[in-house]
């Protein structure tokens, strides 16, 4: 039919009976169907990468599954390969999320798009001898890691509540003297480490990360530094 109507110009109102002239042309309009979808997944709507950039420029601590569950209570389902993809265009690198398992590439993107706010600390020990034994004494250790600026408590052999907070207090005002707001502070699991300590640090908007359990090289920094120190005692 198409053939017998492209020999008549496709002027066909008056010759062709079968069928109507606007059936006809319908078969001539090509059909939205037909028409070649771009490849590949569609892209995520503007509205929604400014929503994820705006969760983690505002609210350093969450990482990628946390905003994800934001974007969900506001009805925006996206994966969350698609929230890291976002932030990695950007340059942005949140915080590993708690839930996830700790894997060491992660944590090292981390480290590397906040080191200029990233302060870790840890405990080291040196046997001193006294005039009855030999007695540990602790030393608390603070490292900026963008400058790798080092602040070192007095020795104690008496690590208890008070002096730990005590050298937290020392820590946060030698971080005011450097000019430095730290968003984070890097520690193990070490139970020397009171709520206090933690709930200081939070009062002074940091952010207290602790380690994954029986992984030193999340807090490789200061282990090197106290290695260092050993090596030269």
């Amino acid at each position: 039919m198409i053939r017998l109507g492209e020999e008549l110009g496709h002027d066909i109102d008056d010759e062709m009976l079968v069928v109507k002239p606007n059936t006809y042309r319908g078969w001539l309009r090509p059909k939205e169907s037909e028409k070649p979808k771009k490849p590949g997944r569609p892209r995520t709507p503007k509205a929604t990468v400014s929503l994820v950039m705006q969760f983690s420029s505002e609210i350093l601590t969450w990482g990628y599954e946390r905003i994800q569950s934001e974007l969900r209570k506001l009805g925006i389902r996206i994966g969350i390969t698609t929230v890291s993809d976002i932030l990695k265009r950007e340059g942005i690198h949140p915080v590993p999320d708690k839930e996830r398992k700790y894997q060491p590439s992660n944590w090292k993107l981390f480290l590397s798009s906040h080191m200029n706010t990233l302060v870790a600390t840890d405990f080291f020990t040196k046997p001193v001898l006294t005039w009855r034994e030999w007695v540990d004494a602790y030393v608390l250790v603070f490292i900026h890691l963008g400058s790798r600026r080092i602040f070192m408590s007095p020795a104690t052999f008496n690590p208890n509540e008070g002096w730990v907070l005590q050298q937290a207090r020392n820590a946060s005002m030698w971080l005011q003297d450097l000019g430095i707001q730290a968003s984070h502070l890097i520690r193990d699991r070490d139970t020397k480490y009171p709520a206090r300590f933690d709930a200081f640090w939070k009062d002074s908007g940091t952010k207290t990360i602790k380690t994954p359990v029986r992984t030193p090289v999340a807090n490789s920094f200061c282990e090197c530094y106290i290695e260092k120190l050993s090596a030269n005692a």
